[in-house]
């Protein structure tokens, strides 16, 4: 008696404990199981679990930091946008300590003083550390906090840093320039 001949899609055909095979899981829409001690990403072993993966969808990975000129004279718009790793925008309501510094590696408070308030127009702010300069403030629930600074001197060269409230990790945004404030 014969052996049946079966044809199978070549991409099934191995054994897991004797070879290996790379898939494209950004075209590949199959699903697949994994033994947990199987996984490398770029040759690194992945030694947790899908569980303690998953933990990680929605953890701060970066705000961004963009200016506008404000319909306030004199004044710039600063906008935080609280992002994950994906680059996705967080919506919750996220606590930020934002400053401004006048060094491009956010080391220090600026050494000016805004002629005008710093207020949030999205958000709350909830402590003046310094005022005008550094403050502990919260998002909106959709993961985005928006400050006005006015400042008669369209004070160019400053930038606005967050720190990340996952890592600590000092986020600094571009330096500002004169157009960034209205009137500048």
């Amino acid at each position: 008696m014969t052996s049946p001949t079966v044809f199978l899609d070549e991409r099934y055909m191995f054994h897991p404990k004797y070879e290996t095979r790379n898939y494209d899981l950004a075209t590949d829409s199959r699903t697949m199981d994994f033994p947990a001690s199987g996984i490398k990403i770029a040759g690194t072993a992945v030694t947790a679990t899908a569980a303690e993966l998953n933990i990680l969808d929605d953890i701060v990975n970066d705000v961004t930091i963009a200016y506008v000129a404000s319909g306030t004279t004199d004044g710039i718009v600063v906008t935080l946008t609280v992002k994950d790793a994906a680059g996705a925008t967080i919506a919750a309501i996220h606590r930020l300590e934002v400053f401004v510094t006048d060094d491009d590696v956010g080391a220090v408070l600026t050494s000016t003083a805004a002629s005008g308030a710093l207020t949030a127009t999205t958000g709350v702010i909830f402590i003046a550390h310094t005022a005008k300069k550094h403050i502990t403030m919260t998002t909106a629930a959709t993961g985005i906090g928006v400050l006005l600074l006015v400042d008669s001197a369209n004070t160019a060269g400053e930038r606005f840093v967050v720190f990340n409230p996952v890592n600590g990790k000092v986020i600094v945004g571009a330096e500002t320039v004169a157009g960034d404030y209205e009137g500048g």
